[in-house]
């Protein structure tokens, strides 16, 4: 709808149109959906997809409203990349964890100075996997791991072999990315065993995510 809107804004203004009846035209198509509509939802409705809808009641009553000027998706995701981030504070303690085949992923373990986490309050672990070429530096990691340390939560960045700076691929067979994640939640598991793990994912991470759970025997 919005787009439509967008095309007859840009006819009147084609047609010489009142300049200031574009500007309505854009701001009611704007106000109408912020206030008239919501998402459409298309799912099965099973327990556990019932579920996540009574625990995010949002879904169902907001729905996601581009900036007008930025309409296309592929120009949000490069506007959102190059913007940069007020980051200030935000400080990573790096660890390699190095896998049976001398492979190595890395660990970022992410501190914020301004909040102090109660650990034993929460004890929950966020253990963000970013995007196929994302890092610990992405915006959109550190947005996560910041809010994240805020609502009382400890954060921690995956960052596989492949970006990780120490590519190494096994002598025999072939690298296994879902093995190496499974092993570096092992080793998670082993250093921080009253921790509780949340998992979130970003596009491929989400992926990675989503295999390791399907999996056999996830932690």
């Amino acid at each position: 709808l919005f787009v439509k809107m967008y095309i007859l804004g840009s006819l009147l203004t084609f047609f010489e149109a009142n300049h200031l009846i574009t500007l309505g035209v854009f701001a009611l198509s704007f106000l109408y959906l912020k206030y008239c509509t919501t998402a459409d939802l298309h799912f099965k409705p099973t327990p556990m997809n019932n579920r996540i809808l009574d625990m995010c009641p949002h879904i169902k009553s907001k729905r996601f409203l581009c900036h007008p000027i930025i309409v296309n998706n592929l120009l949000q995701t490069v506007v959102g990349t190059i913007m940069p981030y007020n980051d200030k504070g935000l400080q990573y303690e790096l660890e390699d964890v190095t896998h049976k085949d001398g492979g190595h992923t890395s660990l970022a373990w992410a501190k914020y100075p301004e909040k102090v986490v109660d650990t034993i309050k929460n004890k929950i672990l966020v253990v963000i996997i970013p995007g196929l070429t994302g890092s610990k530096d992405s915006n959109y990691v550190k947005m996560v791991a910041i809010n994240a340390i805020k609502l009382g939560y400890e954060a921690v960045v995956y960052q596989p072999r492949i970006n990780c700076g120490k590519l190494c691929f096994p002598e025999k067979g072939h690298l296994n990315i879902v093995e190496d994640f499974r092993s570096t939640i092992e080793h998670i598991v082993k250093k921080r065993p009253d921790m509780r793990l949340l998992g979130f994912g970003h596009s491929y991470g989400a992926n990675l995510l989503t295999n390791y759970l399907g999996g056999e025997n996830p932690v």
